[in-house]
């Protein structure tokens, strides 16, 4: 459980609500990783290190830091191209890391990215990178329940932020293209929430 404070206010995380949502697919997850005898703890850190250093590559090409700063390694040099494609494609990084907090609903998260795209005329758009199929070196493959729950995580960044604006997928790959998917707004993660509101407000006390 991982809890955020500010103004002498706490807010319980994204990441926590959504794990109790989908706590079934968590058990799910672990009981298939143990099938195919890895570690599920392994995956899972793994995949957050993997995801922690491709998004600090998007922004070191984007801010043009040197190549001292530079995370990734030769082994990498397919999700270094991935990078490159998603800025041929004209996108652009506005913000990153930014903190947002829903004091209605008493929740807050880091969001991934704000991006832009003057070619299509996005100003403004809610963006998550994710780094699946990173930690077996396999390419993205599209999985409904995984976008079910990112619509759920990009929805309550979006209406923390409080703009009505686009949401897109980001998914680096090994090949060197990157995917970069609409996300449609879900109301699944407020519907939870009002359900669960007194607990979540227990555990932020």
């Amino acid at each position: 459980m991982r809890i955020y404070e500010n103004e002498g206010r706490k807010y319980l995380s994204v990441t926590t609500i959504l794990d109790m949502m989908y706590g079934f697919d968590n058990e799910g997850f672990t009981t298939w990783a143990l099938s195919q005898n890895i570690n599920p703890k392994w995956i899972t850190e793994h995949s957050a290190s993997l995801g922690t250093k491709y998004h600090a590559y998007f922004e070191n090409r984007f801010y043009g830091i040197s190549e001292w700063a530079d995370v990734l390694e030769d082994g990498d040099e397919g999700y270094k191209k991935s990078v490159e494609d998603f800025y041929s494609k004209g996108w652009e990084i506005v913000e990153s890391e930014k903190v947002v907090y829903c004091d209605e609903f008493r929740f807050a998260g880091r969001l991934d990215m704000v991006i832009k795209n003057k070619g299509l005329g996005i100003e403004r758009a809610l963006a998550d990178v994710k780094t699946w199929g990173a930690w077996s070196g396999k390419n993205y493959k599209r999985s409904s329940s995984k976008l079910k729950k990112v619509s759920d995580q990009l929805s309550m960044y979006r209406y923390a932020l409080g703009e009505d604006i686009p949401m897109y997928l980001i998914v680096p790959q090994k090949n060197g293209e990157c995917i970069i998917e609409g996300i449609k707004p879900s109301k699944r993660w407020k519907k939870y929430i009002k359900e669960n509101l007194e607990k979540i407000l227990d555990m932020t006390n």
